[in-house]
């Protein structure tokens, strides 16, 4: 179609051509004036004009859907990479669900298992598992993980030493500045005391029911931390649910 249009408008142009110079050769054997000889310029440089503009446009229609078509490609392209990130985002976090335990386990034996399946997805060295009973408000340690201290953990109430301070402020809080001998990793490498603790206040609406304490020697990642809010809202529903046996 593009071709039967430059077709069209070369046969035409051909014809000004002729036309043209029909014209002018009439003028010639008259006597022509220099304005007629250069309005005759004026119109045959204004056909070439009309005529180069003619066959290019096809070309330029042809430009411009190339260009979107490109523009469709990259777009595409861009859109593949987002959803490639998204994916790769995704396969990135923690599915904290299959760390949760059976809540048909025992408070004590759900306790346990859930520091254990911890232990690798938080590089968990240390953990300790705390609730409190709701008739009196008193936080007990109900399970460990790798503590190999000669003394029980302590028992606390709100506001009291570390942990109780975190239960208090109902967050997250992971430190780095770790008092001298607040706790030791021992290993068959020796003993040596964690970069970080972090300390996971277990809500059930606004009420902290529990607290799970653990040391690590990475500091607390993004994904982490999403992670463990996930997991202080389901481990509260079990906490309750034992409770209320």
């Amino acid at each position: 179609m593009k071709d039967n249009a430059k077709l069209v408008n070369s046969g035409i142009y051909i014809l000004f051509l002729l036309t043209v110079f029909i014209l002018f050769a009439a003028i010639k054997n008259t006597s022509g004036t220099i304005l007629t000889y250069t309005s005759i310029f004026m119109i045959l440089f204004l056909g070439s004009l009309f005529y180069y503009f003619s066959i290019r446009k096809p070309d330029v229609e042809a430009d411009v859907l190339k260009t979107i078509q490109v523009t469709e490609e990259i777009k595409n392209e861009i859109s593949d990479k987002v959803e490639e990130s998204k994916v790769i985002e995704e396969e990135s976090q923690i599915d904290f669900q299959k760390l949760l335990p059976s809540k048909t386990l025992g408070i004590e034996k759900y306790s346990e298992e859930l520091l254990q399946n911890m232990a690798q997805s938080f590089t968990m060295v240390q953990g300790l598992f705390y609730i409190k009973n709701p008739n009196e408000d008193l936080f007990h340690c109900y399970a460990q993980y790798a503590y190999f201290s000669e003394e029980k953990p302590i028992e606390f109430r709100v506001g009291e030493t570390l942990p109780g301070q975190a239960v208090k402020n109902k967050t997250i809080v992971s430190l780095g500045n770790i008092p001298d001998q607040y706790m030791t990793i021992a290993s068959g490498l020796g003993k040596s005391n964690p970069r970080q603790l972090v300390f996971v206040p277990i809500k059930s609406l606004e009420e902290v029911v529990g607290l799970i304490e653990y040391a690590t020697f990475e500091p607390l990642s993004d994904k982490q931390y999403k992670a463990l809010e996930g997991i202080s809202k389901k481990v509260a529903d079990a906490i309750n649910k034992h409770f209320k046996k």
